[in-house]
């Protein structure tokens, strides 16, 4: 087994990649907690693609890959079926340089940021959701900590830290509208607070604030 193994949305299954025996090639295995019952999985194009398990679905009885194209610098999500079929086009992110901790899937759309920047260029976000397509920069010194999308596709907040020693700006947190971009709510936060995010439904967001010594989580509604 590489990399991390994956729990099913249902919480019935646990998923996990693994090289197959006498050759150089990956599989991903999707194994059953209840019986044992066991899925093989197979990768196509894995001699110019590096893929990554990250989410399996056992009510649509499919698995969400992150793949990238070393030849085309091409980063992607790819969904197969139990049978090894795909299930419609690779989703590409486009106008970021992201990894596999980057990109999310939502729906039939996508987000993903910048895994890594020059420390003179701005990290940046991009988009496709339902409620529209758009990007984004992070004030120049800060990066991106994490990126969360409400479950409808309508709202998308952001956490900053800084990105550079001996420029201690302040931390922040904020939430976009995914259908024009626009900063709906905005709180900044200590230096270093590196805050986790989370959608509660479609009306509250959470967020993590810290002091120093204490953490707190921190709920509010989501503007209208």
């Amino acid at each position: 087994m590489f990399g991390m193994p994956v729990l099913s949305n249902d919480g019935h299954w646990v998923a996990w990649m693994e090289s197959i025996p006498g050759t150089k090639l990956h599989r991903a295995v999707v194994q059953s907690l209840d019986d044992e019952q066991v899925h093989l999985v197979d990768i196509p194009n894995q001699r110019i693609l590096q893929w990554t398990l990250l989410a399996a679905d056992m009510e649509r009885k499919e698995l969400t890959f992150y793949d990238y194209d070393y030849t085309t610098r091409r980063s992607a999500l790819t969904v197969l079926g139990l049978g090894s079929e795909q299930h419609g086009d690779s989703i590409v992110a486009q106008g970021v340089d992201a990894q596999f901790t980057t990109i999310l899937r939502v729906g039939s759309g996508w987000v993903a940021w910048d895994a890594a920047r020059e420390s003179v260029e701005r990290y940046r976000i991009a988009w496709s959701l339902a409620n529209g397509r758009g990007k984004h920069e992070a004030l120049l010194g800060r990066s991106i900590t994490a990126v969360k999308v409400d479950p409808d596709g309508e709202y998308i907040a952001i956490s900053e830290t800084t990105a550079m020693r001996d420029y201690n700006v302040e931390d922040s947190v904020y939430v976009l509208r995914a259908s024009d971009g626009k900063e709906v709510w905005h709180r900044n936060l200590p230096t270093y607070t590196r805050s986790s995010l989370a959608f509660l439904g479609e009306k509250f967001f959470a967020y993590t604030d810290s002091d120093g010594a204490h953490s707190t989580v921190r709920v509010l509604q989501i503007p209208d």
